[in-house]
């Protein structure tokens, strides 16, 4: 089970608990509608959503003589605050998605 699965089954069990007690928990619901889409797009997803400093597979498309290619990576690295920043973004990529499990005793 990959992270977004897990926390998609965290957040329903804490609704089902909202729910129990009477509290609203539209909020909540709406969180999950959007990890059930995410879950459901599967494959690859826009560039803007990859999390930050977590390596994950890329897609570059090809661009003048650079074919597509595909790499393993950060989308994003570094911080930022109110004075300053040192964020960089990958040049290329326009897409990512999770990086797939290691073979079994390569953990």
């Amino acid at each position: 089970m990959d992270a977004l699965t897990r926390a998609r089954d965290l957040i329903a069990r804490h609704v089902a608990r909202m729910d129990a007690i009477g509290f609203d928990a539209e909020l909540h619901r709406d969180v999950l509608a959007e990890i059930d889409a995410e879950i459901a797009a599967g494959g690859w997803r826009p560039i803007e959503s990859a999390p930050h400093e977590v390596d994950v597979l890329l897609y570059c498309p090809p661009a003048g003589q650079s074919p597509a290619c595909m790499e393993a990576g950060p989308a994003s690295t570094g911080w930022r605050n109110e004075v300053a920043s040192n964020m960089s973004f990958h040049g290329r990529a326009t897409h990512w998605q999770p990086l797939p499990a290691p073979p079994k005793g390569d953990e």
